[in-house]
């Protein structure tokens, strides 16, 4: 039987305990769904995340775009299947390394100094990213959509 949704955040819980989470993207995505299921259960989430996306803007700026197979590329690693759990979380594994010999560079050391801008970038952190997509029926639609808007 599968468990429910605050067993199956809680047991993630219990498995992560007090380890710092990294994820790409992981604090416009995976956070959102988290703390939603956390607040829907009663269930306490507090937990410290590296975001590998926020980093990589900082520490690559000039990247045409900073999915991780991207960043993956530009740091010259081994090629992965993306999309798939395994082989996503192996080549974020992998770019995270690479990112922290890089951090060790400057003498970034800590996570508050990761999460703080790296080492004095904050205007990254500052950024608000918005995607919006607008569905119509038909070109009327569409049509009507850019008489509103003018």
């Amino acid at each position: 039987m599968r468990p429910v949704k605050k067993e199956a955040l809680e047991a993630f819980l219990a498995f992560a305990g007090d380890r710092i989470l990294v994820g790409h993207n992981v604090h416009a995505f995976d956070m959102r769904f988290l703390r939603a299921a956390a607040k829907r259960s009663g269930v306490k989430l507090e937990p410290t995340y590296i975001d590998t996306l926020t980093m990589a803007q900082t520490m690559y700026p000039g990247l045409h775009n900073y999915k991780q197979g991207t960043i993956n590329k530009h740091l010259e690693l081994p090629a992965y299947e993306a999309h798939r759990a395994c082989e996503d979380s192996a080549a974020l594994g992998r770019i995270f390394c690479v990112m922290l010999n890089d951090l060790a560079e400057k003498e970034v050391t800590k996570v508050s100094e990761i999460n703080t801008g790296l080492g004095g970038n904050r205007e990254v952190l500052k950024k608000k990213y918005y995607h919006l997509i607008i569905l119509v029926k038909n070109q009327m639609g569409l049509k009507k959509l850019v008489q509103d808007r003018q």
